[in-house]
């Protein structure tokens, strides 16, 4: 390594650039934040908060059962079958509850009734769908299954109310995604594009001053041309008269 300090540095405005990035970065994310929040009415803070609880519910145990051994008692919890589904319906109905596109509320609509059969089915049949026990005596539902219920049913009653306009519009969108937010890498940017505007102007001028130059050598050389043509001029009447 020929320089160290020039190589140390470098790396100490590598990692200055990529705080700066990361700090406007974050930023901008609570600013956002802030902003959706600003939006949210209690409707749809409550469509959220249900379609939040679908989410997070859908990984909890939902299932126990007892398992004797050696005179031992175990109680195992375990999760339903069918947590894929609750997950991908709770996060629809966020997605679009947020965003604005063709057919969100066809989406939202399938997704909860397929969550809430899905539920019923699994009240009926709960051996196929939620755990593969046979025997029904052998385990029970826990506290978070009839939790989900209740979100589930907050969901579907907040639905119509809260869907009807998104959270973000396709004008918000594009707005957000156009603003450049400020910072001082941009600052020192528009400083560094002044500053080279600055050195291109002398070099403009020197070229605007190059064509008078080249007029005044040409003038130059026509007095030239018209001296020596007069001096010939001057030769040929001399030796006329001799």
């Amino acid at each position: 390594m020929k320089d160290p300090r020039g190589f140390i540095r470098e790396c100490v405005e590598l990692v200055r650039v990529n705080l700066l990035g990361w700090v406007a970065v974050f930023t901008r994310g609570i600013q956002n934040a802030a902003r959706i929040w600003a939006r949210l009415t209690l409707l749809r803070a409550g469509f959220m908060a249900a379609g939040l609880g679908l989410v997070v519910l859908s990984f909890f145990p939902w299932v126990s059962y007892e398992i004797h051994f050696l005179e031992r008692t175990e109680f195992i919890r375990i999760g339903s079958r069918m947590r894929l589904l609750y997950f991908l319906s709770g996060l629809i109905l966020i997605t679009t509850l947020f965003l604005e596109f063709r057919g969100r509320i066809y989406l939202a609509s399938g997704a909860l009734a397929l969550a809430g059969l899905a539920f019923v089915l699994g009240l009926i049949f709960p051996t196929p769908l939620h755990t593969a026990i046979l025997n029904r005596a052998d385990y029970s539902f826990t506290p978070w299954f009839y939790i989900h219920g209740c979100f589930l049913l907050a969901a579907l009653a907040l639905s119509w109310q809260a869907l009807r306009k998104p959270v973000w519009e396709y004008a918000d969108v594009l707005r957000v995604l156009r603003e450049v937010p400020g910072s001082r890498s941009e600052e020192a940017s528009a400083e560094s594009e002044s500053r080279v505007e600055r050195k291109k102007s002398p070099s403009r001028k020197s070229s605007a001053r190059k064509p008078g130059a080249k007029k005044s050598k040409s003038k130059a050389s026509k007095a030239v041309k018209k001296a020596k043509t007069a001096g010939r001029k001057k030769t040929a009447r001399k030796t006329k008269r001799k």
